[in-house]
């Protein structure tokens, strides 16, 4: 399977890792030797004011993995370019600035590491799916998503599975 920045891959019902029990990870960087990504409905307690002092927000910030990675913004207007309509900034006084006049973000500590053929791997075994996943579900408050937008997204791939399943029977005349 072809991994690009900007895949959302899901965690399957296989993969009992408890780092990455039911999580959405979004690729973020990828070379030939090495995958990163974020896992993105994993809230902590810390909240966005406990870094930025100036910044009114209860939101949630999210921990991305276990690997050392500078404080990191998604959002859909200004920073390195994911997809279409996904950027990253990293540097902390342009996430500063952006908090200041934006509320559509997901502040995430910490990144996920694999080298490509673990992620291969891992792929082969069944523990990740890749999926859609639309920018206004990513960007929902941690009090709206977390392990339920696991379950969301878990329910809508095996839907989509069936559906294309029933169509391709359909098709071969069974």
């Amino acid at each position: 399977m072809n991994v690009s920045i900007g895949d959302v891959f899901i965690s399957t019902r296989k993969n009992r890792s408890t780092c990455f029990h039911k999580s959405i990870i979004l690729i973020i960087e990828k070379t030939a030797y090495s995958i990163k990504g974020f896992v993105i409905n994993r809230p902590i307690e810390d909240k966005v004011q406990s870094i930025f002092n100036s910044i009114e927000s209860n939101r949630n910030i999210h921990l991305g993995g276990d690997d050392k990675y500078p404080l990191s913004l998604l959002n859909e207007k200004e920073g390195i370019k994911l997809t279409e309509s996904l950027y990253l900034l990293k540097d902390k006084n342009k996430i500063l600035s952006f908090l200041k006049s934006n509320n559509n973000y997901k502040l995430i500590s910490n990144v996920s590491n694999w080298t490509i053929l673990e992620f291969r791997t891992e792929l082969e075994l069944g523990r990740w799916y890749k999926t859609e996943m639309l920018n206004n579900e990513l960007f929902l408050n941690s009090t709206e998503a977390g392990i339920d937008s696991w379950d969301k997204l878990n329910e809508k791939f095996q839907l989509d599975f069936w559906k294309s399943f029933i169509k391709n029977l359909k098709k071969a005349g069974v």
